[in-house]
Protein backbone atom coordinates (compact mmCIF):
# COMPACT_ATOMS: atom_id res chain seq x y z
CA UNK A 1 0.00 0.00 0.00
CA UNK A 2 1.11 3.81 -0.86
CA UNK A 3 2.44 5.59 2.25
CA UNK A 4 0.34 8.75 3.17
CA UNK A 5 2.16 12.13 2.71
CA UNK A 6 2.29 14.20 5.45
CA UNK A 7 0.31 17.57 5.16
CA UNK A 8 2.85 19.96 6.45
CA UNK A 9 5.02 18.34 3.21
CA UNK A 10 2.18 20.06 0.78
CA UNK A 11 2.51 22.89 3.31
CA UNK A 12 5.93 23.47 2.39
CA UNK A 13 5.89 22.92 -1.41
CA UNK A 14 3.24 25.13 -1.34
CA UNK A 15 4.90 28.12 0.02
CA UNK A 16 8.22 27.26 -2.20
CA UNK A 17 5.80 27.81 -5.29
CA UNK A 18 4.34 30.75 -4.09
CA UNK A 19 7.69 32.08 -3.21
CA UNK A 20 9.16 31.50 -6.50
CA UNK A 21 5.93 32.43 -8.23
CA UNK A 22 6.64 35.77 -6.86
CA UNK A 23 10.34 36.32 -7.49
CA UNK A 24 9.34 35.65 -11.05
CA UNK A 25 7.19 38.52 -11.04
CA UNK A 26 9.40 40.49 -9.48
CA UNK A 27 12.13 39.74 -11.73
CA UNK A 28 9.25 40.14 -14.69
CA UNK A 29 8.62 43.56 -13.86
CA UNK A 30 12.12 44.55 -13.63
CA UNK A 31 12.61 43.42 -16.56
CA UNK A 32 9.75 45.26 -18.02
CA UNK A 33 10.59 48.26 -16.19
CA UNK A 34 14.06 48.26 -17.73
CA UNK A 35 13.13 47.28 -21.11
CA UNK A 36 10.68 50.73 -21.02
CA UNK A 37 13.56 52.56 -19.98
CA UNK A 38 15.45 51.82 -22.76
CA UNK A 39 12.99 52.30 -25.49
CA UNK A 40 11.33 55.71 -23.84
CA UNK A 41 14.43 57.66 -21.64
CA UNK A 42 13.78 59.90 -18.87
CA UNK A 43 14.64 63.39 -19.19
CA UNK A 44 14.98 66.01 -16.00
CA UNK A 45 12.39 68.76 -15.78
CA UNK A 46 15.13 70.98 -14.72
CA UNK A 47 17.64 70.35 -17.75
CA UNK A 48 14.69 71.53 -20.04
CA UNK A 49 13.06 74.87 -20.94
CA UNK A 50 9.53 74.81 -20.80
CA UNK A 51 6.52 77.08 -21.63
CA UNK A 52 2.49 77.28 -20.81
CA UNK A 53 0.34 77.69 -23.92
CA UNK A 54 -1.96 80.29 -23.16
CA UNK A 55 -3.95 83.19 -24.54
CA UNK A 56 -3.01 86.81 -25.23
CA UNK A 57 -1.23 89.11 -27.66
CA UNK A 58 1.08 88.30 -30.15
CA UNK A 59 2.48 90.82 -33.02
CA UNK A 60 5.33 90.10 -35.70
CA UNK A 61 7.55 93.53 -36.96
CA UNK A 62 10.75 94.56 -38.24
CA UNK A 63 13.82 95.52 -35.91
CA UNK A 64 15.42 98.24 -36.13
CA UNK A 65 17.62 100.69 -34.18
CA UNK A 66 16.82 104.21 -32.42
CA UNK A 67 18.30 107.15 -31.31
CA UNK A 68 16.14 109.99 -28.83
CA UNK A 69 15.97 113.74 -30.21
CA UNK A 70 13.83 116.54 -29.04
CA UNK A 71 10.25 116.70 -30.72
CA UNK A 72 10.95 120.69 -31.03
CA UNK A 73 14.57 121.40 -32.21
CA UNK A 74 15.74 124.30 -34.42
CA UNK A 75 18.59 125.06 -35.83
CA UNK A 76 19.36 128.90 -35.88
CA UNK A 77 21.77 129.57 -38.67
CA UNK A 78 22.95 132.94 -39.76
CA UNK A 79 21.40 135.33 -41.45
CA UNK A 80 24.26 137.46 -42.99
CA UNK A 81 28.20 136.68 -43.57
CA UNK A 82 29.38 138.67 -40.56
CA UNK A 83 31.60 138.48 -37.51
CA UNK A 84 30.21 137.24 -33.63
CA UNK A 85 30.17 140.88 -31.68
CA UNK A 86 28.75 139.67 -28.52
CA UNK A 87 28.11 136.12 -26.43
CA UNK A 88 24.87 136.87 -24.30
CA UNK A 89 24.61 133.00 -22.81
CA UNK A 90 26.44 129.94 -23.07
CA UNK A 91 25.76 126.20 -24.28
CA UNK A 92 23.34 124.51 -22.24
CA UNK A 93 21.86 127.59 -20.86
CA UNK A 94 17.66 127.89 -20.14
CA UNK A 95 16.53 129.56 -22.53
CA UNK A 96 12.87 131.54 -23.04
CA UNK A 97 11.19 132.75 -26.78
CA UNK A 98 12.55 135.74 -27.84
CA UNK A 99 15.86 135.42 -25.21
CA UNK A 100 18.99 137.23 -26.71
CA UNK A 101 21.94 134.13 -27.56
CA UNK A 102 24.59 135.99 -29.52
CA UNK A 103 25.29 139.33 -31.59
CA UNK A 104 26.57 139.35 -35.07
CA UNK A 105 28.21 142.69 -36.39
CA UNK A 106 25.45 144.34 -38.41
CA UNK A 107 28.25 147.43 -39.78
CA UNK A 108 27.40 146.67 -43.75
CA UNK A 109 23.68 146.20 -42.81
CA UNK A 110 24.13 149.63 -41.31
CA UNK A 111 26.04 151.04 -44.49
CA UNK A 112 23.44 149.66 -46.80
CA UNK A 113 20.68 151.11 -44.82
CA UNK A 114 22.04 154.35 -45.00
CA UNK A 115 23.14 153.79 -48.62
CA UNK A 116 19.15 152.96 -49.50
CA UNK A 117 17.98 155.69 -47.39
CA UNK A 118 19.65 158.19 -50.15
CA UNK A 119 18.58 156.26 -52.74
CA UNK A 120 14.96 156.48 -51.49
CA UNK A 121 15.01 159.58 -50.81
CA UNK A 122 16.93 160.52 -54.37
CA UNK A 123 13.97 158.75 -55.68
CA UNK A 124 10.99 161.05 -54.18
CA UNK A 125 13.11 163.96 -55.47
CA UNK A 126 12.86 162.67 -58.79
CA UNK A 127 9.30 162.16 -58.70
CA UNK A 128 8.49 165.52 -57.84
CA UNK A 129 10.78 166.81 -60.55
CA UNK A 130 9.02 164.34 -62.98
CA UNK A 131 5.50 166.22 -61.72
CA UNK A 132 6.95 169.40 -62.12
CA UNK A 133 8.34 169.42 -65.71
CA UNK A 134 5.05 168.11 -66.50
CA UNK A 135 2.99 171.10 -64.94
CA UNK A 136 5.48 173.05 -66.57
CA UNK A 137 5.36 172.06 -70.01
CA UNK A 138 1.47 171.36 -70.00
CA UNK A 139 1.29 175.71 -68.98
CA UNK A 140 3.36 176.47 -72.03
CA UNK A 141 1.40 174.01 -74.35
CA UNK A 142 -1.89 175.64 -72.69
CA UNK A 143 -0.82 178.91 -73.72
CA UNK A 144 0.10 178.15 -77.05
CA UNK A 145 -2.73 176.55 -77.70
CA UNK A 146 -4.83 180.00 -76.48
CA UNK A 147 -3.05 182.05 -78.84
CA UNK A 148 -3.60 179.24 -81.49
CA UNK A 149 -7.47 179.65 -80.77
CA UNK A 150 -7.12 183.44 -80.83
CA UNK A 151 -5.22 183.22 -84.42
CA UNK A 152 -8.12 180.76 -85.16
CA UNK A 153 -10.68 183.22 -84.35
CA UNK A 154 -9.29 185.89 -86.44
CA UNK A 155 -8.66 184.13 -89.15
CA UNK A 156 -12.19 182.56 -89.34
CA UNK A 157 -13.51 186.42 -89.06
CA UNK A 158 -11.13 187.04 -92.52
CA UNK A 159 -12.48 184.11 -93.90
CA UNK A 160 -15.90 185.01 -93.60
CA UNK A 161 -15.52 188.51 -94.89
CA UNK A 162 -13.38 187.19 -97.98
CA UNK A 163 -16.06 185.40 -98.63
CA UNK A 164 -18.80 188.07 -98.32
CA UNK A 165 -16.76 190.12 -100.73
CA UNK A 166 -16.09 187.36 -102.80
CA UNK A 167 -19.86 187.61 -103.68
CA UNK A 168 -19.31 191.15 -104.92
CA UNK A 169 -16.47 190.42 -106.85
CA UNK A 170 -14.63 192.33 -104.34
CA UNK A 171 -11.95 189.67 -104.01
CA UNK A 172 -10.48 187.35 -106.14
CA UNK A 173 -11.19 183.59 -105.50
CA UNK A 174 -7.48 182.80 -104.50
CA UNK A 175 -7.89 185.86 -101.73
CA UNK A 176 -10.55 183.26 -100.06
CA UNK A 177 -9.09 180.13 -100.82
CA UNK A 178 -5.51 181.32 -99.40
CA UNK A 179 -8.25 182.31 -95.84
CA UNK A 180 -9.20 178.89 -96.08
CA UNK A 181 -6.33 177.15 -95.62
CA UNK A 182 -4.76 179.72 -93.19
CA UNK A 183 -7.84 178.43 -90.84
CA UNK A 184 -7.28 174.93 -91.58
CA UNK A 185 -3.30 175.51 -90.47
CA UNK A 186 -4.45 177.09 -87.16
CA UNK A 187 -6.56 174.27 -86.53
CA UNK A 188 -4.00 171.85 -87.62
CA UNK A 189 -1.65 173.54 -85.36
CA UNK A 190 -4.62 173.27 -82.35
CA UNK A 191 -4.59 169.78 -82.86
CA UNK A 192 -1.09 168.85 -82.68
CA UNK A 193 -0.57 170.50 -79.62
CA UNK A 194 -3.59 169.15 -77.48
CA UNK A 195 -1.58 165.86 -79.40
CA UNK A 196 1.89 166.83 -77.57
CA UNK A 197 -0.40 167.69 -74.33
CA UNK A 198 -1.29 163.99 -74.30
CA UNK A 199 1.82 162.69 -74.96
CA UNK A 200 3.92 164.81 -72.40
CA UNK A 201 1.15 163.33 -69.50
CA UNK A 202 1.43 160.08 -71.11
CA UNK A 203 5.60 160.24 -70.92
CA UNK A 204 5.50 161.44 -67.24
CA UNK A 205 3.45 158.64 -65.83
CA UNK A 206 5.07 156.11 -67.52
CA UNK A 207 8.38 157.77 -66.05
CA UNK A 208 6.37 158.41 -62.53
CA UNK A 209 5.29 154.59 -62.85
CA UNK A 210 9.14 153.40 -63.22
CA UNK A 211 10.32 155.82 -60.21
CA UNK A 212 7.50 154.29 -58.42
CA UNK A 213 8.30 150.54 -59.19
CA UNK A 214 12.21 151.30 -58.48
CA UNK A 215 11.35 153.20 -55.22
CA UNK A 216 8.97 150.08 -54.30
CA UNK A 217 12.28 147.98 -55.22
CA UNK A 218 14.34 150.03 -52.38
CA UNK A 219 12.00 149.86 -50.19
CA UNK A 220 12.12 145.78 -50.43
CA UNK A 221 15.26 145.92 -50.16
CA UNK A 222 15.22 148.61 -47.53
CA UNK A 223 13.25 146.45 -45.19
CA UNK A 224 14.92 142.97 -45.59
CA UNK A 225 17.90 145.29 -44.43
CA UNK A 226 16.26 146.61 -41.21
CA UNK A 227 15.57 142.93 -40.89
CA UNK A 228 18.74 141.89 -41.14
CA UNK A 229 19.69 144.35 -38.50
CA UNK A 230 16.93 143.04 -36.33
CA UNK A 231 18.11 139.51 -36.83
CA UNK A 232 21.82 140.39 -35.99
CA UNK A 233 21.03 139.63 -32.85
CA UNK A 234 20.19 135.94 -32.52
CA UNK A 235 16.72 135.07 -30.86
CA UNK A 236 15.54 132.04 -28.88
CA UNK A 237 12.79 130.94 -31.38
CA UNK A 238 10.78 129.16 -28.07
CA UNK A 239 11.12 128.22 -24.59
CA UNK A 240 13.94 124.86 -24.36
CA UNK A 241 17.43 124.83 -23.99
CA UNK A 242 20.51 126.08 -26.02
CA UNK A 243 22.35 122.83 -26.69
CA UNK A 244 24.57 123.65 -29.18
CA UNK A 245 26.51 127.50 -29.53
CA UNK A 246 28.85 129.07 -31.79
CA UNK A 247 31.13 130.74 -28.91
CA UNK A 248 34.29 131.95 -30.54
CA UNK A 249 34.09 135.55 -30.45
CA UNK A 250 35.36 137.26 -33.48
CA UNK A 251 34.99 134.53 -35.22
CA UNK A 252 34.09 134.83 -39.27
CA UNK A 253 30.43 133.13 -40.04
CA UNK A 254 28.83 132.25 -43.41
CA UNK A 255 25.48 133.65 -44.71
CA UNK A 256 23.29 129.79 -43.80
CA UNK A 257 26.03 128.80 -41.31
CA UNK A 258 24.57 127.13 -38.10
CA UNK A 259 24.86 129.48 -34.78
CA UNK A 260 22.55 127.78 -32.04
CA UNK A 261 20.77 124.99 -31.67
CA UNK A 262 17.77 125.19 -29.50
CA UNK A 263 15.79 122.40 -28.04
CA UNK A 264 12.46 121.32 -26.32
CA UNK A 265 13.84 119.24 -23.53
CA UNK A 266 10.53 118.50 -22.09
CA UNK A 267 9.02 116.22 -24.95
CA UNK A 268 11.34 113.97 -27.39
CA UNK A 269 10.44 111.63 -30.40
CA UNK A 270 12.67 108.80 -32.03
CA UNK A 271 14.70 108.77 -35.43
CA UNK A 272 14.86 105.34 -36.53
CA UNK A 273 17.07 103.32 -39.21
CA UNK A 274 16.09 99.82 -40.72
CA UNK A 275 17.40 98.07 -43.95
CA UNK A 276 15.37 99.60 -46.98
CA UNK A 277 14.43 96.09 -48.07
CA UNK A 278 12.11 96.54 -45.47
CA UNK A 279 10.85 100.44 -47.44
CA UNK A 280 7.48 98.82 -48.72
CA UNK A 281 6.10 97.14 -45.85
CA UNK A 282 6.92 100.20 -43.01
CA UNK A 283 4.16 102.94 -43.73
CA UNK A 284 2.97 106.06 -41.43
CA UNK A 285 0.55 104.94 -38.31
CA UNK A 286 2.39 101.66 -37.38
CA UNK A 287 2.63 101.02 -33.81
CA UNK A 288 6.53 101.06 -32.94
CA UNK A 289 7.70 98.89 -30.35
CA UNK A 290 10.77 101.01 -27.79
CA UNK A 291 12.68 99.10 -25.22
CA UNK A 292 13.55 101.42 -22.84
CA UNK A 293 15.86 99.74 -20.51
CA UNK A 294 14.28 96.62 -18.93
CA UNK A 295 10.94 98.61 -20.30
CA UNK A 296 8.45 98.39 -23.04
CA UNK A 297 6.82 102.09 -24.20
CA UNK A 298 5.22 102.36 -27.77
CA UNK A 299 5.04 104.72 -30.55
CA UNK A 300 3.93 105.05 -34.52
CA UNK A 301 5.39 105.50 -37.10
CA UNK A 302 5.24 109.80 -38.01
CA UNK A 303 6.90 109.28 -41.65
CA UNK A 304 8.86 108.12 -43.82
CA UNK A 305 12.02 109.42 -44.84
CA UNK A 306 12.31 108.75 -48.97
CA UNK A 307 15.59 108.72 -49.46
CA UNK A 308 18.01 105.49 -48.54
CA UNK A 309 21.36 105.95 -47.98
CA UNK A 310 23.99 102.45 -47.70
CA UNK A 311 21.12 99.91 -48.13
CA UNK A 312 19.23 102.36 -45.23
CA UNK A 313 16.03 104.18 -44.46
CA UNK A 314 15.20 106.40 -42.04
CA UNK A 315 11.76 106.66 -39.90
CA UNK A 316 10.51 109.00 -37.27
CA UNK A 317 8.62 107.65 -34.49
CA UNK A 318 6.01 109.67 -32.22
CA UNK A 319 6.04 108.80 -28.55
CA UNK A 320 2.87 107.89 -27.47
CA UNK A 321 3.95 109.05 -24.01
CA UNK A 322 6.68 112.01 -25.14
CA UNK A 323 7.64 113.13 -21.72
CA UNK A 324 8.82 109.62 -20.21
CA UNK A 325 11.39 110.04 -17.20
CA UNK A 326 13.30 107.76 -19.15
CA UNK A 327 14.13 109.95 -22.63
CA UNK A 328 16.91 112.04 -23.00
CA UNK A 329 18.89 113.39 -25.80
CA UNK A 330 21.05 110.89 -28.29
CA UNK A 331 19.65 108.06 -26.32
CA UNK A 332 20.38 104.29 -27.94
CA UNK A 333 16.79 102.70 -28.52
CA UNK A 334 16.28 99.24 -30.03
CA UNK A 335 12.86 99.26 -32.00
CA UNK A 336 10.40 97.05 -33.18
CA UNK A 337 7.84 98.50 -36.34
CA UNK A 338 4.96 96.10 -35.60
CA UNK A 339 3.45 94.96 -38.99
CA UNK A 340 1.07 92.43 -38.01
CA UNK A 341 -1.09 92.05 -34.66
CA UNK A 342 -2.91 89.80 -32.76
CA UNK A 343 -5.09 90.82 -29.25
CA UNK A 344 -5.97 87.13 -28.61
CA UNK A 345 -4.26 84.19 -29.96
CA UNK A 346 -2.73 80.89 -28.29
CA UNK A 347 0.71 82.27 -27.74
CA UNK A 348 3.72 80.27 -26.03
CA UNK A 349 7.45 81.84 -25.03
CA UNK A 350 9.43 81.78 -28.33
CA UNK A 351 12.46 79.40 -28.07
CA UNK A 352 15.39 77.34 -30.02
CA UNK A 353 12.77 74.13 -30.79
CA UNK A 354 11.13 77.11 -33.07
CA UNK A 355 12.81 77.51 -36.16
CA UNK A 356 10.38 79.59 -38.79
CA UNK A 357 8.64 76.91 -40.71
CA UNK A 358 5.02 76.77 -40.54
CA UNK A 359 4.18 73.31 -39.39
CA UNK A 360 6.89 72.09 -36.49
CA UNK A 361 7.20 69.15 -34.37
CA UNK A 362 7.49 69.76 -30.85
CA UNK A 363 7.47 68.13 -27.52
CA UNK A 364 3.97 68.68 -25.23
CA UNK A 365 4.39 67.67 -21.59
CA UNK A 366 1.42 66.36 -20.01
CA UNK A 367 1.09 64.33 -17.00
CA UNK A 368 4.87 63.61 -17.21
CA UNK A 369 5.14 62.32 -20.62
CA UNK A 370 6.48 64.44 -23.45
CA UNK A 371 4.25 63.42 -26.64
CA UNK A 372 5.67 64.79 -30.20
CA UNK A 373 2.90 66.50 -31.66
CA UNK A 374 2.75 68.38 -34.48
CA UNK A 375 1.55 71.87 -34.00
CA UNK A 376 0.86 75.02 -36.72
CA UNK A 377 2.62 78.42 -35.85
CA UNK A 378 1.67 81.84 -37.34
CA UNK A 379 3.11 85.13 -36.38
CA UNK A 380 6.21 84.94 -34.24
CA UNK A 381 9.00 87.84 -32.37
CA UNK A 382 11.44 87.68 -30.17
CA UNK A 383 9.25 86.58 -26.92
CA UNK A 384 6.23 84.83 -28.31
CA UNK A 385 5.11 82.04 -31.15
CA UNK A 386 1.69 82.16 -32.30
CA UNK A 387 0.09 79.12 -32.31
CA UNK A 388 -2.95 78.17 -35.06
CA UNK A 389 -3.29 74.54 -34.18
CA UNK A 390 -2.18 71.48 -32.44
CA UNK A 391 -2.62 72.42 -28.84
CA UNK A 392 -4.69 73.74 -26.44
CA UNK A 393 -4.24 76.88 -23.67
CA UNK A 394 -2.78 74.94 -20.47
CA UNK A 395 -0.61 72.59 -22.20
CA UNK A 396 3.02 72.82 -21.65
CA UNK A 397 5.42 72.70 -24.33
CA UNK A 398 9.28 71.90 -24.47
CA UNK A 399 11.27 75.04 -25.96
CA UNK A 400 14.83 73.16 -25.32
CA UNK A 401 16.68 71.96 -28.52
CA UNK A 402 15.20 68.46 -28.74
CA UNK A 403 16.85 67.19 -31.77
CA UNK A 404 18.49 64.29 -30.11
CA UNK A 405 15.50 62.72 -29.78
CA UNK A 406 14.15 62.94 -33.14
CA UNK A 407 13.82 59.22 -33.49
CA UNK A 408 11.06 59.14 -30.19
CA UNK A 409 7.26 60.23 -29.90
CA UNK A 410 7.18 60.00 -26.37
CA UNK A 411 9.61 60.92 -23.87
CA UNK A 412 9.35 60.51 -19.59
CA UNK A 413 9.55 63.89 -17.91
CA UNK A 414 11.04 63.27 -14.23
Amino acid sequence: MDKAIDPQVHKQKRNKLFRNTIATVLVLGLSLFAINKLISPSINRLDVRIAKVEMGEVSTGISASGVVVPRFEQLITSPLSSRIQKLFIKAGTGVTAGDAILQLDSEQVTIALDKLNDQLALKAVEKKALQQNQQRQLRQLHSNKELLEVDLASHKVKLSRYQILYKDNTVSELDVNSAELVVKKSKIQIRQLLSQMQDIKQQTATDIERNTLEAKILTQQHQEQQQLLADSIVRAPFDGIVTTLTEQLGKTISKGETLAIVANLTSYRINGTLSDLYMQKVLSGQQVKVTLGTELVYGRVSQVMPSVSNGSMQIQVEMDEPNLAGLRPNLQVDLEVVTEHTSNSLRVKNGVVFNGGKIQDVFVLRDGVATRQQVKVGMSNTKFVQLLQGVDAGDEIILSDMREYDHLKQIQVQ
